[in-house]
């Protein structure tokens, strides 16, 4: 392992097409170290990359690995058989993945990458949330950068249906950048998903990092599905290294005028596919993965799917209540619950929870309910579950669950909350 790790640190973030001739020419990354500047400048490492080798100690690199162990860090180099199929074949694979969280679903799986703008508008959130939430149902994994706008709404529409999602981040899976999404990228781990990066664990991320690790979000997908994209937005770059890499692209098309839609117009313009609908997306990799079923997605309806996206919004942001007021008689304004100092995520998440098992004392009659729906309910208790307990307990298909505590949830008798829990209201 420390050689791997040398040997990344010697090609860098993202500069690594010369991989694969430099393993097929020396045999290991000790084989590469050990060469010789002559060779290696024949196979296609740069001077820079030459001036690196051997510069980060053997100390250093043990540091590393000693992170790697303590926060259960997941380490794949290359060669490592858990590292992922569709990466590998990419013309710049990285040396070295890190990854927290559950690394078989970088493989074998229908892999999309829903992306949108930083600054993207109320319907962009809704688009987002609503796609990856019904590509989630269909059996895919959803694919983001765990970004603040269409990233954070591509996740929680997978969680929210207790789907898996990876986040692959713009710095080290454990370092602290972009801490109004900790909780979030908490959850993706919770719920199943993975964080991951090519970045050593604590690496801080710098200007040319997102745009280092948007080949490797396009790279671990299948497809990549553009929500919304001003025509200068970094979201075309990812689009654009989609379509070098063979990956199918697919854009929502918006109104025109619109500078919010001016990217991906362009993009449908240039050959991408018209998201018109998720099945749009699943039909062309049914058969071809056994996870995928159109089928599931009509689960959930968009009534309910609408109140789904209402939790989620209701668990990431603090909005006072309309006759809420402060001491001065004033409506309390309203204050984002990601990075807020006064009453964080986890905070809110123990209220609600602590509200709910209070509420939660005895069951109610559920007989006029079908099967499905009395199995799940009597599966539940006044203390949160996992939905994957759940499915356990009552040996139904994950499916039937999903629907059952879909129509428990709209009839007021269990409330969801974060990481995919369920508890009785």
């Amino acid at each position: 392992m420390m050689y791997w790790i040398s040997l990344q640190n010697m090609l860098g973030y993202g500069n690594t097409s010369a991989l694969r001739t430099l393993l097929y020419r020396f045999g290991s990354p000790k084989g590469i170290l050990e060469a010789s500047d002559e060779e290696l400048s024949n196979c296609g490492v740069t001077k820079a990359q030459l001036k690196r080798r051997g510069e980060l100690s053997p100390k250093a690199i043990e540091k590393i690995i000693m992170t790697t162990q303590k926060e259960n860090i997941s380490v794949l180099p290359f060669d490592s058989p858990m590292y992922p199929d569709k990466l590998r074949n990419i013309n710049e694979p990285p040396v070295v993945l890190y990854v927290i969280g559950d690394e078989r679903i970088l493989n074998d799986s229908l892999s999309i990458c829903v992306i949108g703008t930083r600054k993207i508008t109320e319907y962009g959130k809704r688009a987002a949330f609503s796609l990856s939430a019904r590509l989630a149902l269909g059996g895919a994994v959803i694919v983001s950068g765990g970004a603040i706008g269409g990233d954070t709404f591509a996740h929680l529409g997978a969680l929210a249906v207790s789907g898996k999602t990876v986040c692959v981040t713009g710095g080290g899976v454990s370092s602290k950048y972009l801490k109004a999404n900790s909780k979030l990228r908490d959850s993706i781990v919770a719920s199943g998903g993975a964080l991951v990066s090519e970045f050593s664990p604590h690496f801080t991320p710098r200007a040319n990092s997102f745009h280092v690790r948007n080949r490797i979000m396009s790279g671990l997908s299948d497809a990549v599905a553009v929500i919304e994209a001003p025509i200068s937005s970094g979201v075309m770059i990812t689009a654009g290294t989609a379509a070098e890499q063979g990956r199918e692209v697919y854009a929502m098309p918006g109104a025109p005028e619109r500078k919010e839609f001016e990217g991906t117009n362009k993009l449908i313009s240039f050959g991408a596919r018209p998201i018109i609908s998720p099945k749009d997306i699943l039909s062309d990799y049914e058969g071809k993965y056994k996870t995928v079923s159109i089928d599931n997605i009509s689960v959930i309806d968009s009534e309910t799917l609408g109140k789904l996206y209402k939790s989620a919004m209701d668990i990431y942001e603090n909005k006072p209540s309309k006759d809420k007021r402060n001491s001065k008689g004033k409506t309390a304004p309203k204050r984002s619950i990601i990075g807020a100092k006064e009453k964080n995520f986890e905070t809110v998440s123990k209220e609600k929870e602590t509200v709910l098992k209070k509420d939660a004392s005895q069951k109610r009659d559920v007989s006029g309910l079908s099967e499905e729906c009395i199995k799940v309910y009597n599966a539940l208790t006044n203390e949160p579950r996992l939905s994957d307990d759940i499915i356990e307990k009552t040996s139904l298909d994950t499916a039937a669950v999903l629907k059952a505590l879909t129509l428990l949830e709209i009839k007021g008798l269990v409330s969801a909350l974060p990481g995919s829990r369920y508890i009785l209201k």
